[in-house]
């Protein structure tokens, strides 16, 4: 009897010990962290700076009178399209002459000089361009003394105004019959062949912009977007009113289509640098400690740290160097990790 209690007594005993052996790393697996990993890969990111527009023609030529005229017939209206030497309006030549005349017999004492001044160039147009200034003249019949001021006005006046330019009328502010006095352009005409997006950017971005940069450019009057050239870049900085200063940038748009217009407004991204193939983590998977920034990164169940440099920040991560493509690093940790440390891994993120 007492045998047969002995052994069951160690029975007794064996499958307790086995049950604590199967328990145990149970036990043990539940005080680890748990952490969610990222597999590190790579992908491409840009650094970038975003800025709003106008968007502009090639060139838009105003054109003025230099002295006061009468219009006849107006032959063209806003959109439509012109070649150079295309007719634009006619000119009131009689009415014109005699409101020059009348003009000339109000101021008797001074005849010679207001004679000069009206012969001194009929129309001229102002040439303003998206990537500069320029100035010519349609005519600049000047005039001598001694000369019958009806005949010679006569003589000068055109009969009909021509386009100077290839282009798209705009901005018609004249209409027939009316009276121009040269304070005003009459009309523009714009050459839309070519689109540019003029913008200015804070001097904090001066010294990462060269010409040649890739551009993107989107617009609420538009749908899709578009590629487009930094082409250039102001010699010459603007002071705003609160001692800040601006850069204006010039970007023409690659390749333009009817669903722009000269005159839109556009938000216009510019590329300032691009990776390939850059490696980035979440921010929350960078620490950092009194030797410098480090990731923990995983092998197996198992955790060390790795010192790491970071790089472009873009909106959900972090460009680092330091881990090789493909590696999995802590992003996320219930409990402390430490060098060399076991983990739970709970989820991977890629």
């Amino acid at each position: 009897m007492k045998k047969a209690r002995k052994y069951i007594v160690t029975l007794l005993l064996t499958l307790l010990l086995l049950g604590a052996a199967a328990v145990a790393p149970t036990v043990v697996r539940s005080t680890l962290p748990e952490v969610i990993a990222h597999r590190v890969t790579g992908r491409t990111i840009e650094d970038t700076v975003e800025c709003s527009g106008v968007i502009e023609p090639r060139y838009a030529k105003d054109l003025y009178v230099a002295a006061g005229i009468t219009v006849g017939e107006v032959y063209v209206r806003n959109g439509q399209r012109v070649n150079a030497g295309d007719p634009l309006f006619s000119v009131d030549k009689t009415a014109t002459v005699s409101l020059w005349e009348a003009a000339q017999r109000e101021k008797n004492d001074g005849e010679g000089e207001q004679v000069s001044r009206l012969l001194d160039g009929l129309i001229e147009d102002y040439f303003t361009s998206a990537m500069g200034n320029m100035f010519s003249s349609f005519s600049d019949g000047g005039g001598s003394d001694g000369r019958s001021a009806t005949s010679e006005l006569l003589v000068l006046v055109p009969d009909i105004v021509t386009a100077s330019a290839a282009g798209v009328v705009a901005n018609v502010a004249v209409e027939d019959g009316a009276y121009a006095d040269g304070s005003a352009p009459l009309l523009r005409i714009c050459d839309v062949s070519a689109l540019f997006v003029r913008c200015e950017l804070p001097e904090s971005f001066a010294s990462a912009l060269s010409e040649g940069l890739n551009c993107t450019v989107t617009g609420d009057a538009f749908a899709g977007e578009y590629t487009a050239t930094l082409k250039e870049i102001s010699p010459v900085a603007k002071t705003a009113a609160g001692g800040r200063s601006s850069i204006e940038c010039v970007a023409e748009i690659d390749f333009p289509d009817e669903a722009l217009k000269a005159g839109y407004t556009a938000d216009m991204k510019i590329i300032l640098s691009r990776k390939n193939k850059a490696l980035t983590v979440p921010y929350s998977a960078v620490n950092k400690d009194e030797n410098g920034e480090f990731v923990w990164i995983l092998y197996g169940s198992r955790a060390y740290r790795r010192s790491v440099v970071t790089g472009v920040e873009l909106d959900d991560c972090v460009e680092i160097s330091g881990v090789e493509a493909g590696a999995l690093v802590v992003s996320e940790a219930d409990g402390a990790v430490k060098a060399g440390g076991q983990v739970r891994i709970k989820k991977v993120k890629q």
